[in-house]
């Protein structure tokens, strides 16, 4: 930002990704990265031969073969599907374009001037590299879900064009774009998604707060757990450096979370009570995320593009 740059980032939304896989061309994905033999014709038969039918209001259809796509929720879906579209990244590289894929969530992004009046000629040309790719392989792109985000100071944003025409795709950049449940705006202030943060985190310790007098201590912990702890701890490494006051405000849902946790009243100071539950402070605990990732990468322990 200081430099007068722009970051573009484009997230690519997939149509019912999982749902049109080609089993044929899956399988020929597996042996082009070494999977044969008993573990291949494992994959095979875990895809083929599926069938499905449908229920509304308790009449169901006959039952059908499923021709194509992997299964959804389970644990080999997406990796399956990761498999299906690993091709994608030749294409972005040729471009010169950085990109990251989590199952069907495609981000590409890139930097350049903000002297720039529109999107650098290798983003379109490169998308519509991806159009025709996808849909030689039974996949499309949702345009109407595709989203940019522009990440610079305010005024450097400004001089780039509000809307774009990338290969058919219009794309207006958005001033707020959810990435993989964590919501960035175009400053990275974060502060959408800790206001966010602190509206959900509420909600869940409000029910909890209800049903505390039935819940033993042990279940009570489980509960904040699962439902609050999860939500503060959640790519909190990208809060690290933010303004002390929106970081405040994670601290005040921890600070409650454990009063309802011990029935404590709300004037009984917070620093014991954290220390007795041997809880790390919203503060310490994204310092340990961000430590804990440098030791990975100094390590070899972390995806390569941490370690380098």
């Amino acid at each position: 930002m200081d430099a007068g740059l722009i970051n573009i980032l484009m997230l690519l939304d997939l149509s019912a990704a999982f749902d049109t896989v080609c089993h044929e061309i899956l399988i020929s994905r597996l042996s082009d990265i070494g999977i044969t033999g008993s573990a291949l014709s494992w994959l095979i038969s875990y895809i083929s031969d599926r069938k499905y039918y449908i229920t509304i209001q308790g009449f169901r259809s006959a039952t059908a073969s499923l021709t194509q796509g992997v299964p959804q929720g389970s644990v080999l879906g997406p990796l399956l599907f990761i498999i299906y579209i690993y091709p994608l990244g030749d294409i972005i590289r040729r471009h010169g374009l950085q990109f990251h894929c989590y199952a069907d969530d495609i981000q590409i992004y890139l930097t350049t001037s903000s002297d720039r009046l529109s999107l650098p000629d290798s983003l379109t040309e490169c998308i519509r590299d991806i159009k025709k790719w996808m849909s030689l392989n039974f996949l499309k792109l949702n345009d109407n879900k595709t989203e940019i985000l522009l990440i610079g100071s305010t005024a450097s944003a400004k001089r780039i064009d509000q809307s774009f025409d990338v290969d058919g795709i219009h794309v207006k950049p958005s001033s707020l774009i959810r990435n993989l449940g964590v919501l960035f705006d175009s400053t990275l202030s974060f502060g959408s998604h800790i206001s966010s943060l602190v509206k959900n985190s509420f909600f869940h310790l409000r029910n909890i707060a209800r049903l505390r007098s039935s819940l033993t201590l042990a279940d009570a912990e489980t509960l904040i757990h699962a439902l609050i702890t999860s939500r503060l701890d959640y790519c909190n490494a990208l809060l690290l450096g933010l303004p002390k006051k929106l970081i405040a405000r994670l601290q005040y849902v921890q600070n409650s979370a454990a009063r309802v946790l011990t029935s404590t009243r709300r004037s009984a100071h917070i620093t014991p009570l954290l220390h007795d539950l041997h809880w790390l402070p919203v503060a310490s605990r994204i310092h340990f995320k961000v430590l804990l990732l440098t030791f990975k990468a100094l390590n070899g322990l972390a995806p390569q593009y941490l370690s380098d």
